[in-house]
């Protein structure tokens, strides 16, 4: 788990930008995400479920 003052940092990031933020590590599995702001579209909540991203997704980031 990410330490609180991340978490924090994460929430605030956005709440700011007023979207979801996940951070993901090279290999595109999710070590921590945001809360959710607004609608969440299916490739962010399948990541966050499965804690890694799309092949497709992960190409389409490189």
């Amino acid at each position: 788990m990410i330490g609180d003052e991340v978490q924090g940092l994460l929430d605030s990031l956005a709440a700011t930008v007023g979207r979801g933020v996940a951070v993901d590590d090279p290999e595109g599995q999710v070590v921590a995400h945001s809360v959710h702001h607004g609608e969440v579209d299916q490739v962010r909540a399948q990541a966050i479920l499965s804690r890694s991203v799309p092949a497709e997704v992960s190409a389409w980031q490189e």
